[in-house]
Order: structure tokens, then sequence, then C-alpha cells
């Protein structure tokens, strides 16, 4: 199955996205982490998942670009294990050891485009969105133009087995999520961690976290 609803993160605030047919995403609100309402902004959002999808809706969570390297790979032709292969290519390149991060990809001949990302990073998303209701199932992105081919899915969220069952597969999209109204989401430019090639600490996408109520 596939998400209708998203729940976009950024170090600005918190986004509701639902799927508009093959047109993209609509934004159907969002908050900012300095807004002083932020607890009851959110709710208001939880309150707009349940009405668009019901009372047992699901969403996937979008992770800010800030928190992901993406990178092509030079990792020769296919041994068999290609997940092995990316992770010894892993080695070095984050301050992560490679069991420490998850990542998806795409085959570029004898090369591979990699999106990567700590776990604590997904760990620190899930535990937000699940404290505020949000019921996530996956990880996902809005990778930069070029950057990777389709939607990351930088995994399953454990969650997904209490709100779909452990026989339900979550997919990724053929297409990362567009956004089609007015508002933009501010997160999903390309990032400084990109550009360093390495994640950031993971800590900073729950910066804002004691000041804003569990915010991301």
């Amino acid at each position: 199955m596939t998400p209708d609803l998203a729940l976009n993160l950024s170090h600005e605030g918190v986004a509701l996205l639902a799927r508009a047919g093959a047109e993209g995403w609509v934004v159907l609100g969002n908050v900012s982490l300095d807004d002083p309402a932020f607890a009851s902004r959110l709710a208001e959002l939880r309150e707009a998942a349940a009405k668009r999808g019901g009372p047992d809706f699901v969403t996937k969570l979008v992770i800010p670009n800030s928190e992901i390297l993406y990178t092509r790979l030079d990792v020769g032709p296919d041994t068999g294990d290609r997940v092995a292969q990316i992770r010894d290519a892993l080695e070095g390149l984050t301050p992560y050891r490679p069991d420490e991060l998850a990542f998806d990809w795409r085959e570029r001949g004898a090369a591979v485009d990699v999106a990567v990302v700590a776990l604590e990073t997904l760990d620190e998303a899930q535990e937000f969105a699940v404290s505020n209701g949000f019921r996530p199932v996956a990880f996902v992105a809005i990778p930069p133009e070029g950057a990777f081919e389709g939607e990351p899915l930088l995994g399953r969220a454990p969650t997904a087995d209490d709100y779909l069952g452990p026989d339900t597969e979550v997919a990724a999209d053929a297409a990362a999520i567009r956004i089609t109204s007015a508002e933009t989401d501010k997160g999903a430019g390309r990032s400084s961690a990109a550009r360093e090639g390495r994640p950031k600490d993971a800590k900073a996408a729950a910066g804002a976290e004691a000041t804003q109520g569990d915010a991301p």
C-alpha cells in the first residue's frame, strides 16, 4: 500500500499533505515551530488527517533533506548482494557506522544513486509523529532535482505493524511528492548535508523539540 497522507517535517515547521490524484499533493494545513499555539495547531492537523482519511488514517513521514545524504557510489557490477556493496561503500562517508544508517538506491549502470539517513533521525521522527497521533507507517523524502529518481523509501516505520498489520507491505510511490498547492515545502530544497557530503547531526531535526512540545 502507499499512504495518501504525508507529514512533511522541516526545521521551520510541519505540514500535512494529501494526495490529489495524478496532479500531485496538496497542503491541508501547516504549523510553524515558533507558533505559540503549536500543540493546538498540531491537534488541528491531526483532525484534518482523520477527516480526510478516516479514523484509521496512516501517514508517511517526509524527512527533511538537511538530514539526508544524496550521493552516487561506484560500487561495481552487482555481485548478488547490492545492499552489502552499498553498506561497504558508505563506510567513512558519514559520522555514523553503516549499520546505523538507512538508505534507498537506484541503479545507474555500475554505479548507484543513494539517499542515506541516520536511523536515529528516523526514530526521532517516528516518536514525534506517534506522540502527536499521526500514525506513521513509512519514511520518505523529496529529493533535489537530479539527485534521485522517484521517491526514496527510507524504511518501513516499526509502528506500521500496529496500524496495518505485519503482512501489509508499504511501497514507495513511483514519483516523489510534488506539492501543487500555493504553499510549498521549505524543507525540500537541496540540503547543506548533501553539499557537505554527509548527514548533519541527527539531533538537528529535533532541535526545537525542547521548546516546542516534541517538534521534530
